[in-house]
């Protein structure tokens, strides 16, 4: 469902609909997966992070990428994150099944927008930020109108707060309207205007919807659900849409898992996927963050990194190799894949790594925990545009709330 709805396009860019529309079309499969899997406590943390994983993976996938699946297994990432331990066969297999089964809901105030904030910020975004989290939270609160939001999940409250238009969808109440001033001054959008700029002419409708789903059978919702948000997503799209005076987008660049972000001035300079601070490091020196010891090496003539770049690179790129040494030194583990490792040129692509595989240490590690005390490697391969210039590589060894290291690491080559 979700590869109909949305391009990997516009969730490499941070599209606002488009992630309004993950969120609703695929959160509530997220919950019950998160929740069947034994996250427990965790679990609203757990959903956040699978959202957050889901979409830095989306900007290496193809065009003709399998999204419910990239879905689906950041979502058992992100469960094993905050478990410290794989759950079972039995309940792994149970999580999938519900995954499958769950018919689209939105998800309670608080959750959403905090899932919505997170999309944004775990990776750039092509735009202003914060503009974005607003066009996102009012496209999403259409969906409110469509169904009764699901009920908080264990650990919501160690979240942050919900934003005060998704509280009010939830509850029901119409959004507050923009102050007359503020809007005779706001500057032409960039994006779709948002939904309260629109005349109300969805609002007596809104019940007569919420039955006519309430009575549907599990699919028939899911379904319907679906429907009203992909009509409520256009209908902004079209209604609010830009004119001549629109800036140009970012476009999609070759590699399929490379995007062009807009400069610095608008995206930080460090591809930050936290409003934590950056940890700047060395090639080949080691350091410590959230727990854990990291180096950074450019490696071109070992073993392994022949063997990637035997292999031809896509047209007009080369390949950077690239070996980051972990040690886990106080954390309960440390789940190495899900580390989020890209490469940013100087130009404001960033780049996905074409190969991902952890290395040279305990075969615990290779299945991707890596236990306190344990070493491993893991080995990179990134297809560089010729013309990127010089290169960094960053990570966030600790999700959103710790830092992002981000290394200089030279031209590729």
């Amino acid at each position: 469902m979700l590869s109909d709805i949305i391009a990997p396009a516009q969730l490499r860019t941070g599209d606002p609909l488009a992630l309004a529309a993950l969120v609703a079309v695929g959160g509530w499969s997220v919950v019950v997966y998160c929740e069947r899997a034994g996250a427990g406590d965790e679990a609203a943390r757990a959903v956040v992070l699978a959202f957050v994983t889901f979409r830095r993976r989306a900007i290496q996938a193809g065009v003709d990428a399998d999204l419910e699946r990239i879905l689906l297994d950041s979502a058992g990432d992100a469960v094993d994150e905050v478990r410290g331990d794989a759950p079972t066969g039995e309940q792994e297999r149970s999580a999938e099944e519900a995954f499958a089964r769950a018919s689209p809901r939105p998800l309670s105030a608080r959750l959403a927008t905090q899932a919505l904030h997170a999309l944004v910020e775990a990776a750039p975004v092509d735009g202003d930020p914060g503009e974005i989290r607003a066009v996102a939270e009012r496209a999403y609160a259409a969906a409110y109108e469509a169904a009764e939001p699901a009920p908080a999940i264990a650990g919501e409250h160690d979240l942050g707060p919900a934003s005060a238009l998704l509280q009010r969808a939830a509850e029901g109440a119409p959004p507050e309207p923009a102050p007359e001033t503020e809007r005779a001054a706001a500057p032409v959008r960039k994006y779709p205007a948002p939904a309260a700029d629109r005349p109300p002419r969805r609002a007596a409708a809104a019940p007569a919807l919420a039955a006519r789903l309430a009575a549907l059978p599990p699919a028939g919702r899911a379904v319907a659900f679906a429907g009203a948000l992909v009509t409520v997503v256009l209908l902004i799209a079209l209604l609010g849409g830009g004119g001549d005076d629109e800036a140009p987008r970012a476009t999609v660049t070759a590699p399929a898992q490379t995007v062009t972000v807009t400069p610095p001035t608008t995206t930080p300079a460090a591809a930050a996927a936290t409003r934590a601070q950056i940890l700047r490091g060395t090639p080949r020196r080691p350091l410590t963050a959230s727990g854990a010891r990291f180096e950074v090496v450019p490696i071109s003539q070992a073993g392994w990194a022949r063997e990637v770049r035997d292999e031809e690179p896509r047209r007009g790129t080369r390949w950077m190799t690239v070996a980051v040494r972990s040690r886990n030194v106080d954390r309960r583990d440390l789940v190495l894949r899900t580390l989020g490792y890209r490469l940013r040129t100087e130009g404001g692509v960033i780049i996905g790594p074409r190969v991902l595989e952890v290395a040279e240490g305990p075969q615990q590690a290779r299945g991707g925990r890596l236990a306190p005390g344990s070493r491993a490697s893991v080995h990179l391969g990134f297809e560089v545009p010729f013309e990127a210039g010089s290169l960094s590589i960053a990570f966030e060894p600790g999700g959103l709330d710790e830092p992002t290291v981000l290394v200089a690491i030279g031209p590729a080559g």
